[in-house]
């Protein structure tokens, strides 16, 4: 997180601390906790000292306990920073700034409407939409009992029983709950864990009960297993990539034209919104089963269908459904991903309308979770 971030959030967290008569012990401890989980320990008492800095700017009086409407330099302030803010983050880094401050928010013994109004405004400036922001305060709020049907859960079925969500993995003897939602207009994933076992995201150990940000590529390591990014934004994504795909091979045996034999039996059996990893010595046959998995080489001795079609027997049905990137990297650098994808597009589907491939463009991106790039 950049120093503007983190010193627009010390003042942020300032404005929302000293409403109503100021200082909140459990305020302390998580601007504390969430310094320490970014910086080290020379940097978090700097930073804490501009939070303080800040809190102390226009403390208000200390002695009268009647709750006072939020100030108006403090409303103007809120704009001005956000405003700021603005300019400089992308959509996804103000969600990362509005879910700590609702964290903070949440460490509040208190709850007042005028703190919760400063969250709101920010929101409202950030244009976060009034749904989301509802979803993603619920979500920070909740227990590990109260689950939205649009969350997404890691559990084991027989302690947690039926939960009524969007899908649940279930993992036997798994002791805890692991928790997501996605906010779609952001595509993005967060991640809530309750439970005492160890869980690493990323090579990081997960503290319970906090929010964390699942990014592309993002790994979770269980005690048993692994989840990974694509496993749960699949999921997500399920109902926007509307067209399922089955890939079946069944290889009894594959030769070179020498009557070398390049392949042994071989079957792989998957579905849409997987990525599997082939791996082998150099000489095992990678490649090869690769010519014959993108349909550039036929089999001695086998069949390989997408969706119950041969792909050797229909070649013009399946057309446009296997894409083939070699070693080299045939990426023009000085394009996004998605000019990069449009002109290989335009190349190789030449005969679609316009409009057509846009969407299909979208919707590639979208599921690869690179839109915005």
């Amino acid at each position: 997180m950049s120093e503007e971030i983190l010193k627009a959030l010390m003042q942020l967290f300032a404005i929302i601390a000293k409403q109503d008569n100021g200082y909140i012990e459990n305020h302390e401890k998580y601007v504390f906790d969430f310094l320490s989980s970014q910086l080290s320990i020379n940097r978090v008492n700097e930073y804490l000292d501009i939070y303080h800095n800040f809190l102390n700017e226009s403390k208000v009086d200390s002695d009268s306990t009647e709750p006072k409407r939020t100030s108006m330099k403090d409303s103007v302030r809120t704009l001005a920073i956000c405003k700021k803010i603005n300019k400089t983050l992308a959509q996804k880094q103000k969600y990362v700034v509005l879910m700590r401050l609702l964290e903070f928010f949440k460490s509040d013994i208190q709850q007042s409407a005028n703190r919760n109004q400063i969250v709101e405004t920010v929101a409202d400036v950030f244009k976060i939409e009034k749904e989301e922001f509802i979803e993603l305060r619920t979500f920070i709020n909740s227990s590990k009992n109260e689950i939205a049907t649009s969350e997404l859960l890691i559990g084991d079925e027989k302690v947690l029983g039926k939960v009524d969500c969007r899908y649940f993995f279930d993992f036997h003897d798994f002791h805890g709950v692991c928790r997501f939602i996605q906010l779609r207009s952001a595509n993005f994933i967060i991640l809530k864990f309750h439970g005492e076992v160890e869980l690493h995201l990323n090579g990081v150990v997960i503290i319970p009960d906090k929010l964390y940000i699942f990014p592309a590529g993002s790994s979770l390591r269980l005690p048993k297993a692994s989840i990974y990014y694509s496993n749960i934004h699949s999921k997500f994504t399920e109902e926007i990539n509307q067209e399922k795909f089955s890939f079946y091979v069944h290889i009894n045996e594959h030769k070179f034209k020498n009557g070398t034999k390049a392949l042994n039996e071989l079957k792989i059996m998957e579905q849409s919104g997987n990525l599997i990893g082939i791996m082998g010595a150099s000489g095992s046959g990678k490649t090869t089963l690769l010519t014959i998995l993108s349909g550039q080489e036929k089999p001695s001795d086998g069949q390989v269908y997408i969706n119950d079609l041969e792909i050797f027997e229909n070649k013009y049905k399946v057309s446009g459904l296997i894409g083939y990137v070699p070693q080299d990297d045939l990426l023009i650098e000085d394009l996004t991903v998605y000019q990069n994808l449009y002109y290989n597009a335009k190349l190789c589907f030449k005969d679609t309308p316009e409009d057509e491939l846009i969407i299909k463009l979208s919707r590639v991106l979208l599921s690869l979770g690179l839109e915005q790039i």
